[in-house]
């Protein structure tokens, strides 16, 4: 029980990764953290087990208590306005085809009923097992996503999908009248955007050289007794 090699807040943690063969050749069961975005202290464990269960509780830690943006968003360079866009997989404009998804009146005040209706919903399950859920497929995952209630903001929600077989979060909102914000962008609904995102790569800030589309959901196991409708 010698004296730790690192004492940081979590919060000062700002990436955690396996260190590549160039990185340490002759060790393959070490990890990197990165603190402060300048320094780097990599960690050896006994075996690929303890490895990944290493990493796996640092990253929990860092996001207990947060359901803050883990991505952020390029800036739009004209409008913050997406115009809607159809399902059918054609890329040649937003524009063409456009349906818009219309919210009956009675249902704008229970949106969390209404989503449920959805299988890409699942309500309000933890940021930890949504993220669970999502990586699942590993890295072939790419793209798979779902929706959930943040666990910190009533009434706000979460778009948590994989990204190069790790979780990613965006929170958004909706308007009374059904439109959906995710940071400065606006579309017309929730499922607007899902099927914009479908089409067209979510235009993460981070600049990376992959894009991502929103690909197949994780499909929610809803109890029977959550079905029923809310009392009007």
């Amino acid at each position: 029980q010698g004296k730790p090699k690192l004492s940081e807040n979590c919060s000062a943690i700002n990436e955690i990764r396996r260190c590549t063969c160039l990185e340490m050749p002759d060790r393959l069961n070490t990890f990197v953290l990165k603190v402060n975005n300048t320094q780097e202290v990599i960690f050896e464990t006994a075996d690929d087990q303890q490895l990944n269960s290493w990493i796996l509780a640092i990253k929990e830690c860092i996001n207990i208590g947060s359901d803050g943006v883990d991505v952020q968003l390029l800036p739009a360079p004209f409008s913050d306005t997406v115009s809607p866009c159809t399902g059918s997989g054609s890329t040649d404009s937003i524009n063409q085809g456009a349906t818009h998804f219309n919210l009956p009146e009675q249902i704008y005040q229970k949106t969390d009923y209404f989503l449920a209706s959805y299988p890409w919903f699942h309500g309000p399950i933890s940021r930890f097992k949504a993220a669970q859920l999502v990586q699942a497929p590993g890295i072939e995952g790419h793209g798979v996503f779902l929706v959930r209630q943040s666990e910190t903001r009533r009434g706000e929600y979460v778009l948590t999908f994989n990204f190069q077989g790790r979780a990613k979060h965006l929170r958004l909102s909706l308007t009374e009248t059904g439109q959906c914000r995710v940071q400065h962008l606006r579309f017309p609904s929730i499922v607007e955007m899902l099927n914009h995102f479908r089409l067209f790569p979510i235009p993460l800030e981070c600049g990376t050289a992959y894009d991502v589309k929103l690909s197949s959901y994780v499909v929610a196991v809803v109890p029977l007794q959550d079905l029923s409708p809310p009392p009007p």
